[in-house]
This record gives C-alpha cells, structure tokens and sequence, in this order.
C-alpha cells in the first residue's frame, strides 16, 4: 500500500504551495500596511464570568503600547490601558459589539513609559447564532495621535482667530473673489456704522468711495491669484451716513485644510486722523515752499509785467511815424505773449497750492514737471544753478493728483538746487518705460553719506535746520510717491552728487 501522508500527488504540492505563497504575500501586504499606518490588530474571547480576555496581536501592538501581550493579561485586561478619562467611551463600545453590533470609537490610552496616545479602534463581534451571543471579537486600532494633535493645535488656532476676529481693535471682514461680504467684525460694523450682521450679503462695491472701489477690487483679486503684498493698501470707505472714511487695508486669503481657498481676509485700520494731519502737514510745506520761491516768483511776473508796460510805451511814442502799424503789431504780439506767461504763472501757483490732496485724473506728467521748473527758475537763476528739463515724447498719461505730483517735483528740485554749487547744472528726465513711467533727478552737488540716505526720508530730519528747514519735503514727497503706487531710489556719494529714480506705474491707481 502507498502512504498517502508521506507522498502527495503533484497537483496537491502545487496547491499546497499556492496557498503557502498567498499568505505570506497576504501577511507581507498586512505587515506593510501596519508599518505605514501604525495599527495592530486583535482578538478577544468572552470568558464564562463575562469578562472579555486578549487572546493574541498583531502588527505594532508593542511598539505603539510598550506592553507585551503577557504583560496586558498580567494587567488584568486592556481596559486597565485606556484613559481613565476615556473609559466610559470604551464600556459602552464593548456593551455594542456584546450586544452584535460592530463599533468605531477613538479614546486614549496611557503606554508603559506612561506616555498618552489616541487610537481609532474598530471592532466587529463574532457571534454563536445556536446561543445568540457574542463570543468573541475582532478589532483593528490605528494609532492617531499625530492627527488629533493636529486637529486640537488647528481648534487652538482656530479659537485664537475667532477672539482676534471678533475681539480685535482692526476692522475685519471676510469676502468671497467676487467681492462678497461674507462676514464682518464688530469694530468693522462700528467704524462703518453698521452692526455687524447689517454689512454681510453686501459687496466691497457698496462700502467703498465710488472712486476707490475699482482698487479695492484690484486688491481682492490680486490676494485671490495669490499675489502676497505686505503693503497696506490705503482707501476710502463710504459709511453708512454717507461720510468718507479713510482706511488702510490688507488682504490675504484663508485656506481649508486641503489647502483650497475658502476665502478673502481683509484687515481694515481708520486712518482718518493721520490722513487729516498728513493733509495739513502737506498744506503747510506747500505754502512754506510758495514763502521759499516768493521772491522768484515776483521776478518772474515782474519781466513780463515790464515788457508789457514798454510795449504800451512804444505804441504811444509811435503816434507819429510811419511804421506805426508794425510798431502796433509788435507791441501787441509783446503783450499777449507777456500776459499769457504771467497766467501760466499764476496758474502754477494756484494749482501748487489748491487743497486738493485726494482727487486724481488723467494727467500729463510732463506738463507737471514743466510747471515745476517755472516754479523754480527764478530760484536757480539766482543760486546760478543751470536747470535742464528733458521729456520723452512718448511718454503716456497717468491717473494722478498733479498738485501732489507738483509738490514732489518742487521738493526735489528746490533741494537738487540747494545742493548744487554755482555752476553745476541739475538735469531731470521723465521717460517711459515697460509698465511705468521714470522721473531721474541728478546733481552734481554736495551728496550725502549712507547714514544720511537712511534717514532722507525720515520726519523732521534735514541737514539745513540752520537755514529754518523743516525737515517735511522729502518726507511728503515720499508718501506720496508711495500712495500713487511708486517707488523712489536714492543713489548718491559725498562730493560726487545725487541720483534720485522715481518709478510710477502706468495703472496707479
């Protein structure tokens, strides 16, 4: 006879082998799994007093808990890991699984070394449907303390927002990329005379000034493309009364935990007061430069107020030659021209020192810059400073406020003079160039050390305090250089001269 236990027909090999190889590849996919998501899983049998003891393990039972599997028996059970805390959690999910139902719950447990750790665990009972009842049960615990650290540090961030949010001194509000108020603060709702509730369905259309409302737009969409910008965006906001409000505004967009975009945060501080000081403080280095070039000016219109009056001379010493007529002419064409050159003094004048500091139009830069110079020629003329005007004739409009634009021109080219000696000429150049518009101003003066350069900008800072500068020229010039979108450059060397660059881009707005 053959022994059938000692020799197996070769089909029963080949499957004997099959099966061998599908578990190990089952149990190497199974120990992969585990190693990459740290989870374990488990068996447990309902002992004869009701108690429910931990047959076996697998996976990272040791390495997430620090126990042996002789150790969690000696303990009396893995109740004894779980959180005291977290216990009835755990209670009432075995009554469900005993009861036949499986169960999902996530608690904490403390290891060996004392140590706290969440796991999500799922159960599922095996029941004896001859006795209705559960018998044992089989589980999987995944070891989540990294993700629910995760989500407590998001709800502390979370919480941390909201009482900035809603506690905050800075008016806050949350828009959607059309321009949609979705949600707003309560120092919002008071800056803007709402209550808070009152703004959210409208749109930064219906709170901002009508001439404002295309930037701020431009704003939100520049945050939503995700263009990030640490420079506050200044603009008026119209109150629920109708008054103008002036605010400083930031933008930045809030993400979901997937990183898409949920929404826009749009950061509001009233800057009506400093707007109003700036104002003044603009006002009054207008007029101290208008005292300044006084002198220049009454030059200026006293020439052609001259020429005017020789010209009536001649017309009425001419009553008896013969080229009366051509005398009549000249002397006429002398007047018109003289009168003409006094109005665009005058106008110059009116225009530098009209209180208009907010309105902007389309302008030419480079008849600003003219009108500039004419301001100052006379004051060159006397410091023998040769002026030299250069403007390129492509040079296109800008949206501007040419009598703040006139004032940047006069500071800087009173100081380039002030700096120069008799002699040096100082030239300025208004050229175009991709997406925005230069203004170089050069002299060969006296030029300044780096720590002056730092500090050119600055308030009440001026090295001509002995001659009764104020110190505020520069400084305005600055911001409003900065409030039309520019920037300005500052290259110079004791002895060698000063280069200022000034950078205007075409859709300033």
């Amino acid at each position: 006879m053959i022994d059938d236990s000692r020799e197996r027909s070769e089909p029963e090999s080949l499957e004997l082998r099959r099966v061998e190889a599908a578990l190990r590849e089952s149990e190497a996919r199974y120990r992969t799994i585990s190693e990459l998501t740290s989870t374990y899983a488990y068996l447990t049998h309902l002992e004869s007093d009701g108690s429910l003891t931990l047959e076996w393990v697998t996976g990272d039972f040791v390495q997430i808990t620090g126990y042996t599997l002789e150790e969690i028996k000696q303990l009396g059970g893995p109740i004894r890991l779980i959180h005291p805390s977290d216990r009835p959690v755990a209670v009432q999910r075995t009554e469900r699984l005993l009861a036949g139902q499986a169960s999902i719950a996530e608690f904490r447990i403390i290891t060996k070394t004392g140590e706290t750790r969440w796991l999500r665990d799922y159960g599922r009972p095996i029941r004896d449907e001859a006795r209705n009842r559960t018998v044992r049960i089989y589980g999987a615990a995944q070891d989540i303390t990294d993700r629910k650290q995760a989500e407590q540090a998001l709800c502390r961030s979370e919480e941390r927002f909201r009482v900035a949010f809603e506690e905050g001194p800075l008016g806050m509000a949350t828009f959607m990329p059309d321009g949609t108020l979705h949600e707003a603060n309560h120092a919002l709702g008071q800056m803007l005379g709402y209550a808070p509730d009152e703004l959210a369905g409208k749109t930064l259309r219906d709170i901002a000034h009508p001439d404002d409302a295309a930037a701020c737009m431009a704003l939100l969409a520049r945050a939503a493309a995700g263009h990030v910008s640490r420079d506050a965006h200044e603009t008026r906001c119209r109150t629920m009364d109708g008054r103008d409000l002036w605010t400083s505004v930031t933008a930045t967009v809030l993400h979901d935990h997937d990183g898409n975009m949920m929404c826009i945060l749009a950061m509001f501080e009233d800057i009506t007061e400093r707007k109003q000081t700036e104002r003044t403080l603009r006002r009054a280095e207008r007029l101290a430069a208008i005292g300044t070039l006084a002198a220049g000016i009454a030059h200026e219109i006293n020439n052609p107020l001259g020429a005017i009056t020789l010209s009536v001379d001649a017309v009425v010493m001419s009553e008896d030659r013969p080229n009366r007529e051509e005398i009549l002419g000249v002397a006429l064409e002398n007047i018109r021209a003289s009168a003409l050159r006094c109005g665009r003094i005058v106008k110059s004048m009116l225009q530098f020192a009209r209180d208009d500091v907010s309105r902007r139009s389309s302008g030419d830069l480079g008849d600003v810059a003219r009108r500039a110079r004419d301001m100052v020629r006379s004051f060159a003329a006397r410091r023998q400073v040769p002026l030299r005007l250069e403007i390129d004739d492509a040079v296109p409009e800008i949206v501007m406020n040419a009598t703040e634009m006139g004032q940047v021109f006069v500071n800087l080219f009173s100081n380039a003079i002030e700096a120069s000696k008799p002699g040096d000429r100082v030239t300025v150049r208004v050229a175009s160039a991709p997406e925005e518009i230069r203004i170089a101003f050069h002299d060969r003066g006296s030029g300044m050390t780096d720590q002056e350069i730092d500090r050119m900008f600055d308030p009440f800072y001026t090295s001509r305090a002995d001659q009764g500068a104020a110190g505020l020229g520069l400084c305005i010039s600055y911001g409003i250089v900065r409030q039309h979108g520019g920037t300005i450059d500052v290259r110079s060397r004791p002895g060698r001269g000063t280069d200022i660059t000034i950078r205007l881009p075409l859709n300033a707005d």
